[in-house]
């Protein structure tokens, strides 16, 4: 059984690894759902100015249960205030809020 407080908690020491908070530097948050290997996969996103963006990958959570992924990403998303990227949700929905998750196709840089 997945527990998204543990989840939380890897999810953020990789985070705090990597949001190094540079000037002239934007940081995303990509969260990828794959349906084939029945996971979420968190990459942080960092684009120094007038630079080639890298992304480095943070952790997988293996479920697609959007309840777990909602509780995860709203305690990431209280703490960081990062922009987020979703990829691969077209069509979902959260289960509180009924807002779609990904209103549009992600075209990856």
């Amino acid at each position: 059984m997945i527990k998204p407080e543990q989840e939380v908690k890897i999810l953020q020491q990789h985070i705090d690894q990597t949001f190094q908070r540079r000037p002239n530097t934007i940081y995303r948050l990509w969260i990828v759902r794959d349906r084939f290997d029945q996971s979420v996969n968190f990459f942080m996103l960092i684009q120094p100015k007038f630079r080639r963006p890298h992304s480095i990958p943070l952790h997988m959570v293996l479920t697609l249960d959007l309840d777990i992924i909602e509780t995860i990403i709203a305690q990431i998303r209280h703490q960081y205030h990062l922009t987020m990227i979703f990829v691969g949700f077209e069509g979902l929905r959260w289960p509180t809020s009924q807002q779609l998750i990904q209103s549009h196709t992600v075209v990856k840089p």
